[in-house]
């Protein structure tokens, strides 16, 4: 089907409707206060996903909220803008941010369809304006750098802001102090770049696999004649750089550019929940909420913040953000052994891999009954990791 944006067409919530106060919400209300009495202000360093998202519950509570942030604008970072529907678990999203539904995926190795499934997947979303009308709902947004001090051990101190309850949100650059040394495994680079075709772009995402490369490409409609092309993985920058340029060749043929290259690094390597319980919590990419096989950082960095605003507030942790940590954790060990594979046993995992099991290791949906079909695709090793790491969760499939 052809894509059309569809941003004002439709609101979420049954019975809202344009002229409804706009918001952000999860679950459909708000939990009751706690603890305000003895808050003092919320001090959030960074505006992406996870602060902006924190911004909004805190400020929605009733806590004075004030944001540091020295990007651009909030969602600058290079990004695919593209979300499953599972989004839906942790907030619901205001129509005017949705730019398309995703109907559909195709999956092609080696310039070959393998593996293609039909119906919603998810969504296209303003990536800027949400995170603009989350953190402008209740906080105040300064834009200056604050210095973010992570000794690449464990130790993580913020220099120049000392008023308020502190949190971090500052994402992979974080970690890009560390040097290339540190990245190793634990961080990948992906490029971006917006052109017009000349066919009418569906409603469907392409991912398209080179097994030498390990990461892939992507093709997310971003209009009804533009899409967002891009590659992401374990390589340099320009590399990739180089990589985009012959993908888009290849697969368009002559295209007109609508912006320049964007890149950014993107840290896979691994969740840490218990950061965000920490004297002063680190939250989204920089706490890990990255899942390493995709890339997919929005929704697992919104559900960290939102775990952060239950800490706060005198709660614990939620099973389903323990959950997702630990599908993360399962995801980069999976990404380890994918590393040290070969080129050809990648390729077979690929070709091979059923939909939904591939569908279930992508976006952390596996089930613990989808075990026994694995046994023909996965090493016994892997099958084992993936038992054990999902036997604490075995009560709660959906």
């Amino acid at each position: 089907m052809l894509l059309q944006d569809r941003r004002e067409a439709i609101w979420f919530n049954a019975g809202r409707s344009p002229s409804t106060p706009r918001g952000v919400f999860f679950g459909g209300s708000l939990p009751p206060l706690r603890g305000l009495d003895a808050m003092e202000k919320l001090t959030i360093i960074g505006a992406g996903p996870a602060g902006a998202l924190l911004a909004f519950l805190a400020g929605s509570r009733g806590y004075d909220v004030v944001v540091y942030d020295h990007s651009p604008y909030p969602g600058s970072k290079a990004c695919g803008w593209a979300v499953p529907r599972q989004v839906e678990r942790v907030f619901d999203l205001p129509s005017d941010a949705v730019i398309a539904d995703i109907n559909g995926y195709r999956v092609y190795v080696n310039g070959r369809l393998v593996r293609e499934e039909y119906g919603k997947w998810g969504y296209i979303i303003d990536k800027p304006l949400l995170l603009k009308r989350l953190v402008s709902s209740y906080a105040e947004l300064r834009k200056r750098h604050v210095r973010v001090i992570y000794d690449c051990s464990g130790a993580v101190s913020v220099s120049g802001v000392d008023d308020g309850y502190l949190v971090i949100a500052v994402g992979h650059s974080l970690y890009v102090q560390c040097g290339a040394g540190f990245r190793g495994d634990s961080m990948i680079y992906a490029v971006q770049r917006l052109f017009r075709v000349s066919d009418g772009v569906e409603d469907v995402i392409e991912l398209h696999f080179d097994p030498s490369l390990v990461g892939y490409y992507w093709v997310f409609p971003r209009g009804p004649s533009v899409v967002d092309v891009g590659v992401g993985g374990f390589a340099e920058p320009k590399r990739l750089m180089g990589m985009l340029e012959f993908f888009v060749r290849r697969r368009f043929g002559v295209v007109e550019a609508l912006s320049h290259v964007k890149g950014s690094w993107i840290y896979v390597g691994g969740a840490r929940i218990d950061w965000l319980r920490r004297e002063i919590p680190v939250i989204g990419e920089a706490a890990g909420f990255v899942y390493p096989l995709s890339g997919e950082g929005i929704r697992p960095s919104m559900a960290s913040a939102r775990a952060a605003m239950e800490v706060i507030e005198g709660g614990g942790l939620s099973s389903e953000v323990k959950r997702m940590a630990a599908w993360i954790n399962i995801q980069k060990r999976i990404l380890d052994k994918a590393v040290k594979a070969s080129p050809s046993l990648r390729l077979k995992l690929l070709e091979k891999l059923p939909p939904s099991i591939f569908t279930g290791l992508g976006l952390g949906e596996l089930r613990l009954r989808d075990l026994p079909r694995l046994a023909k695709y996965l090493p016994a090793s892997m099958l084992s990791m993936l038992k054990h790491g999902l036997k604490g969760f075995g009560s709660t499939e959906r």
